[in-house]
């Protein structure tokens, strides 16, 4: 993702398309101070520029790694910086793979627990051929 200014302007329909975020997010981007204010063509449309898309696009993937606004907030002025000067951004983004991969572990041990629960009532039963039986049962009649 190349985060450097572009010089070309664009308007807001424009921006949706190129973010897939719609102008109502974009504009309370501007209202929270996410995003800077574009200035004004004299026509009185905003006008942003190619670098406006790329941080939309870092805040959209941001927000489904799990990275709320405020920290965002916090590493949008990092981006227009060479690699080197992100040693910030970089630790957050590795506290976030730490977070992750915990949450992961987690999970796998709550399903452990539910499985370990489920071959106490099935008794001898197998495990897996009960899931694969009983796994989605109106796909089954589908078939």
């Amino acid at each position: 993702m190349d985060l450097t200014p572009q010089s070309s302007t664009m308007r807001i329909s424009e921006l949706e398309r190129l973010s897939g975020l719609s102008r109502d997010t974009i504009r309370y981007y501007e209202r929270i101070g996410l995003l800077a204010s574009p200035p004004r063509s004299g026509n009185g449309y905003r006008s942003y520029d190619a670098h406006t898309a790329d941080i939309l696009k870092f805040i959209k993937l941001a927000q489904q790694i799990g990275f709320s606004l405020d920290q965002m907030r916090e590493a949008l002025p990092h981006l227009s910086q060479p690699p080197e000067r992100c040693e910030e951004l970089l630790a957050a983004m590795l506290e976030k793979r730490q977070e992750i991969i915990q949450r992961i572990a987690d999970e796998k041990a709550r399903l452990a627990l539910l499985d370990k629960l489920m071959q106490r009532f099935l008794g001898d039963q197998d495990l897996i051929a009960y899931i694969d039986e009983n796994a989605c049962p109106s796909l089954q009649n589908a078939g």
